[in-house]
């Protein structure tokens, strides 16, 4: 096997932005599914630094102040290619924020990495997925979901899980 016991570090950081009514803002990516705004992280580059660049690349939000982010989840992350399952020593950090916190508003015009933005409820997000699960990444519903039993006391920040869901991905990428 091509990639034997090496590992290959796939480390993301999304961000939950939460108007007052409780609704997530949730981006349409070209994948043709919506998820969290977030993307990777380069290497020496803070997670909280990585949130606040993709939420402005893909909403058009700005976050200020790296303190308006609140760390709430370290989630480990399972890659797989052509369904062979590779090793990875990467995190995916999950990070909360009120809306009212962010200066700037949101983008309207589709780009080449987002189609659609919009906010919905977290129930509205999981029957999306229930209806269709190529319509929203499982990944996304299940932070969604620790996000939820933070918000109602279930569990304590920063909550630290396994993300075992495949996130298909080109090895070279992470060489």
């Amino acid at each position: 096997m091509p990639f034997g016991h090496e590992h290959f570090p796939v480390n993301g950081s999304n961000v939950i932005i939460e108007r007052e009514d409780g609704k997530v803002l949730m981006v349409k990516g070209s994948y043709k599914y919506w998820m969290l705004p977030g993307g990777g992280v380069e290497r020496a580059e803070l997670p909280s630094h990585a949130a606040m660049e993709e939420v402005l690349e893909e909403t058009g939000f700005i976050i200020p102040r790296r303190s308006d982010l609140r760390l709430i989840s370290l989630l480990t992350q399972k890659v797989v290619f052509k369904k062979v399952t590779i090793p990875t020593s990467g995190l995916v950090t999950l990070y909360t924020i009120r809306m009212e916190a962010c200066e700037g508003s949101i983008a309207t015009r589709p780009n080449d990495e987002i189609l659609k933005r919009d906010f919905k409820s977290i129930d509205q997000i999981v029957s999306m997925y229930n209806r269709d699960q190529k319509s929203v990444g499982l990944g996304y519903v299940r932070m969604l979901l620790i996000f939820d039993m933070i918000r109602r006391g279930v569990v304590d920040p920063v909550y630290e899980h396994v993300l075992a869901d495949p996130v298909p991905v080109k090895p070279t990428r992470f060489i």
